[in-house]
Order: C-alpha cells, then sequence, then structure tokens
C-alpha cells in the first residue's frame, strides 16, 4: 500500500513541480513540517498495540482455563465468578482495542485540514510572488489531490506500528520453536531386534535441578519392560528421552547399537505404538480415530487389534459398531473405552515397541484387569514399555526398571 501510494503521489507532484517548483515545495515543507507531531504518535500507537495484544492473549488464556476446568468449576459453584472474570479481561481487550483503533482510523481525517491549510498557505506565496492564476490553479488542484494521499501513507505508517507487536510475538514463537528443534539422523531403522541402552544419561529442565544423573538401564526386545516409581522421579521424562521428544543432556541412547541421534527420527516413530496416561480421541466415529493412526486397514484388521486390545466386545455391542460416534474427545465413551480404543489404534500400526504410559492411572478395577490381560496377552509378541505404579500390572514382566532404586543414578 505504500509503494502504490509512493507512486500515486509522486505522480500529482510532477506537474505542480514543472509548472511552480517554489509554491509546489513550499506546500510541501510546510506540511512536512506540519507532520511532525504526528511522528510522536507512531511509538503511542506501537504502545496501544502491544496492549492489543497482550490482552487479546490474556482473554484468549482465561476463555481456554474456562472450558478445560467447566466440571471443576460447575462442581464448586464458580460460575459467577469465572464470568466477571471473563468480563474483566474482555472488557480490558475491548478499551485497548477501541484506542488503538481511535488513533489508526482518525489519523487521516485529522491530517486532512492541515494539509489544506499548507496549500492554501504555499498558494499566498504564489500570489505574492506574482505566478499566473491560471498555473496556481493547477497547482492548487494536484496538491488537493497530493494531500489526501500523503496522510493516508501517515496513517499506514502508524498502522503498522500498531500491527509490530503482534509480528513481534510471532516471530518470537519462530525463534523458540526454531531453538527448540531436533536435528534429525539420517540412518533409518526397519526393525528392533535386541535392546535399548540409556549409558550414562544425564538430564535437566534447569541447570541446578537434574532429573538424570549418569542413567544407565536397558530395555529388551519382544519382553515387557517396567518401569516404575514414586511420583516425581522421572517416570514420563525417561519415555520422552525415549522417543526423542527430549534430548539428553549428557549421555547416549543406543537403539540397537545405533545412537539415537543418528536415526532419522520418523523411521523411529514408525515402529513405535505410544499410549498417553491421558488418551487422546478426535471428534467422529470410533473407526475414524482407528483410522487415523493407519490408513487404508480393512474392518478385518481393525477387529482384530480391537481384539488383542479387549476392545471388540464393547465396539460391536454399540449402536453402530465402528460407526458409532463419540463426541469430541471420545466423551461419549468411560475412561477405560476411551483407553483401549487408544491402545487399538496403537496396535492397528502393527507397531514394534508398544509404550504404555500409566495405562490405567484413572481406571476401575475391572477395566485395569482387561488392560492387564491385554499387555500379557501381547507380551512375547512385540516389545512392551509400560510406565506405572501399580504393582499388579506388571507381576508378569521380565524386567523391572525401579527408578526410586537407582539412588546412585537418579535424583
Amino acid at each position: 500500500m505504500q509503494l502504490a501510494q509512493t507512486i500515486q503521489l509522486f505522480i500529482y507532484l510532477v506537474v505542480p513541480l514543472m509548472i511552480d517548483p517554489i509554491m509546489t515545495f513550499s506546500a510541501l515543507a510546510i506540511a512536512i513540517v506540519l507532520s511532525i507531531p504526528f511522528l510522536f504518535l507512531k511509538q503511542r500507537s506501537y504502545f496501544l498495540g502491544k496492549a492489543n495484544t497482550e490482552t487479546a492473549n490474556k482473554n484468549m488464556s482465561v476463555i481456554s482455563e474456562i472450558f478445560s476446568g467447566l466440571r471443576v468449576i460447575i462442581a464448586n459453584s464458580k460460575q459467577e465468578k469465572m464470568i466477571n472474570l471473563h468480563k474483566n479481561v474482555f472488557t480490558q481487550h475491548v478499551n485497548a482495542t477501541i484506542k488503538s483503533q481511535i488513533l489508526a482510523q482518525s489519523i487521516q481525517s485529522i491530517y486532512y485540514p492541515i494539509g489544506i491549510a499548507a496549500a492554501i498557505c504555499s498558494m499566498g506565496i504564489s500570489v505574492y510572488l506574482g505566478m499566473k492564476l491560471s498555473d496556481t490553479a493547477i497547482v492548487l488542484w494536484s496538491l488537493f489531490r497530493a494531500i489526501p494521499i500523503l496522510g493516508t501513507l501517515i496513517r499506514t505508517n502508524i498502522n503498522i506500528s500498531n500491527f509490530i507487536p503482534s509480528y513481534e510475538q510471532l516471530e518470537i514463537l519462530k525463534d523458540r520453536a526454531n531453538q527448540s528443534s531436533i536435528d534429525n539422523g539420517e540412518v533409518k531403522l526397519v526393525n528392533f531386534k535386541d535392546k535399548i541402552i540409556f549409558k550414562d544419561v544425564e538430564f535437566y529442565y534447569s541447570s541446578n535441578k537434574p532429573i538424570f544423573n549418569k542413567l544407565d538401564i536397558q530395555i529388551f526386545s519382544n519382553k515387557l519392560n517396567a518401569i516404575i516409581g514414586k511420583s516425581g522421579s522421572g517416570k514420563s521424562t525417561l519415555l520422552d528421552l525415549l522417543m526423542r521428544m527430549q534430548i539428553p543432556t549428557k549421555g547416549n541412547i543406543f537403539i540397537d547399537g545405533i545412537d539415537l541421534q543418528d536415526l532419522d527420527i520418523n523411521s523411529y516413530r514408525n515402529i513405535i505404538g505410544y499410549v498417553p496416561q491421558e488418551p487422546f480421541l478426535f471428534n467422529g466415529t470410533i473407526k475414524d480415530n482407528l483410522l487415523w493412526a493407519a490408513e487404508n486397514k480393512t474392518d478385518k484388521e481393525i477387529l482384530e487389534a480391537c481384539e488383542l486390545a479387549n476392545a471388540k466386545s464393547f465396539i460391536i455391542n454399540t449402536t453402530d459398531s465402528l460407526e458409532t460416534f463419540i463426541g469430541d474427545n471420545g466423551i461419549m465413551l468411560s475412561g477405560g473405552q476411551k483407553q483401549r480404543i487408544s491402545i487399538a489404534r496403537s496396535l492397528l500400526r502393527k507397531p514394534q515397541i508398544l509404550i504404555l504410559d500409566e495405562p490405567t492411572s484413572a481406571l476401575d478395577n475391572e477395566t485395569e484387569i482387561a488392560i492387564k490381560e491385554t499387555i500379557n496377552n501381547l507380551k512375547n509378541k512385540l516389545t512392551i514399555i509400560v510406565v506405572t505404579h501399580r504393582l499388579g500390572l506388571i507381576e508378569k514382566a521380565n524386567n523391572i526398571i525401579n527408578i526410586d532404586k537407582l539412588n546412585n543414578q537418579v535424583i
């Protein structure tokens, strides 16, 4: 816009500069001098834009918290409190937006009479110097067309200042993303045959509080490997390191003798099936959710995976079987059903390594028994890594890693 407006301004000024350069330069000089106060509005526009961005962020944060904690809010009868909180932050955002927009939109209207005054003053100079009336009229007409464009240029420039805080926020996020990116290796892993070794692994979330200190453990292929320990001991962090969602501060992780850093991360993750502590399901049918992880699978293959996950019986007994609609994040299912569908979704990928993070932490005894049976059925068929605090779930484990007992390794 500024480039186009600058070209327009130049075109409108070419003729008057040729006819009466004194009058034209006089008008421009007066207009520029009268524009100086507007330069201070640029900084003001930046601060208003920053306030607008910050209040918008706060407003969205409160909305997100309200929807995420809806059950807690209703259970504690705090609806009115949260409504008032949202009203307050929304009002702050509205006020910041109004101030920002008033400044942005009023610049041109305020500048227009100033520009007209500059043109009239230059006309007085022209008459005083005895210029021809016809020449003065042509120059004046051109200036009257050019002055609004100059005002628009000033307004656009101030609008850019208003927009810069939002752009800076995106740049900060981009820089953080780049800093957090992980270099990909070149070695493609097709089959996991032997074991995973953590060698002298250290990991810090902060500089003075290590999660792991010289951790040495082994995870064996086609075995049931259990990771146990109290809350906060680093069990989930260990899984993040294993899946390369975090990188060790020091030490190495080897997959069949290959350093994890040298592996093509997608080829490695393609042989992994991961079931988080709180399974996430998409808004759609059971079949949609299962096929999300492994497209082009047949209904027969889907039901085989569901049977392995002890999910087939309840699925075929629902109204529409695999076509049953489950709502946003599986809201129409119980916690145990969601967990078993999540396991079936991972098994449908036919993984060589199945990672289960606290698969029964919030489930009833009956569902825990069903998932325990699932784990035992899969034992020796693929590598299973289970993080749990329920010892009954892993009583048949081949390899138990007790984080709490590694006192010389884990802090």
